[in-house]
């Protein structure tokens, strides 16, 4: 299911995938506009559809389209939320 797709629904997993910088929010949407705040609206309706357990994913490397690997930060939406609500795990292979 997409983010989009989860208006409305209650799921007792949710798996939010690819928080990474440049990938979402996308990397055409400027900080402080309209499109930023919708963005970070789905982001919201997304977690709170979370009835049990919520994971929220960033890679810190992820291959291009080229299959050279590149670093990205987190969202940067992601330090809006409350660190203390967060149990954190890094997972290297």
């Amino acid at each position: 299911m997409t983010m989009h797709t989860s208006r409305g629904t209650g799921n007792k997993v949710i798996f939010i995938v690819a928080l990474d910088e440049e990938m979402f929010p996308r990397f055409d949407i400027m900080p402080n506009t309209e499109r930023w705040g919708k963005e970070r609206r789905l982001l919201h309706v997304s977690i709170t559809r979370a009835e049990d357990y919520l994971y929220l994913l960033h890679c810190e490397t992820r291959p291009t389209t080229r299959a050279f690997p590149r670093d990205r930060n987190a969202s940067p939406l992601l330090p809006e939320i409350d660190p203390n609500l967060f149990f954190w795990m890094k997972y290297r292979t």
